[in-house]
């Protein structure tokens, strides 16, 4: 695993661009808050994210969300993960510690 994923698990909280770091970072059980920046096609799968943030306005209530419980983390991994539907069969239970 890279020095980057390795540093973003042990983060208290990530915030990524809409890019395929995206997917890396979900795949290491890690949810981050995403950048969407304007203009993004609204059909793009990241438009989907349940933790976009379209202005910085937006951020604090991200933020929030994510600095719950590993309980509530562990839901929103599933729930990020199926909203943004990847094209491979993956579980991420499998991903958590």
């Amino acid at each position: 695993e890279s020095d980057w994923l390795l540093a973003a698990r042990e983060a208290r909280l990530v915030v990524a661009t809409a890019s395929t770091v995206v997917i890396q970072l979900l795949e290491a059980g890690v949810v981050p808050v995403v950048l969407i920046p304007a203009g993004l096609d609204p059909e793009c799968a990241l438009a989907m994210y349940p933790l976009a943030v379209r202005d910085l306005g937006e951020l604090p209530a991200a933020m929030a969300v994510v600095m719950q419980d590993a309980g509530q983390r562990g839901n929103l991994l599933a729930a990020a993960w199926q909203a943004i539907g990847p094209g491979r069969n993956a579980n991420p239970q499998d991903w958590q510690e």
